[in-house]
């Protein structure tokens, strides 16, 4: 299994993946959930699967619309006031949570993969803190 594959897994089972992640995250960092208080988690759940598209894709071809989306939705992020600090946190609870969805599939080199799409796509967002970014 590579990510493509994984990708098509989760888009395949989009309700169970968010909601195990946002139980997880939330388990592991709860000074993250006040972040949320005002969000519909089932819309966030698919805003997680639709950013998921955007990570592996942007991860494949680096494509400038994809980096001018990643860095407006940074600019989002800080103006809402997410410390940078949860970025790392909700990495480390996405890769957990990919790798508990898929079991006995999960590789080391499948793990590597979705380190590097969120590694990636972290570092670009991080840019819209420095400046405003409109789309």
């Amino acid at each position: 299994m590579d990510i493509r594959d994984s990708l098509e897994h989760i888009l395949q089972n989009k309700d169970i993946f968010g909601t195990k992640f946002y139980e997880l995250f939330f388990g592991r960092c709860p000074e993250a959930r006040q972040y949320f208080a005002a969000t519909d988690l089932f819309s966030q759940e698919l805003q997680l699967t639709m950013a998921l598209t955007v990570m592996e894709r942007f991860r494949a071809k680096r494509y400038p619309a994809m980096a001018a989306y990643l860095k407006y939705l940074g600019h989002k992020h800080h103006r809402r006031d997410i410390p940078t600090e949860l970025y790392p946190k909700f990495g480390d609870a996405l890769l957990t949570t990919l790798e508990q969805f898929h079991g006995a599939d999960w590789s080391e080199t499948l793990a590597g993969e979705w380190r590097d799409a969120i590694e990636c796509t972290t570092q670009v967002m991080l840019t819209g803190y420095q400046a405003p970014v409109y789309v």
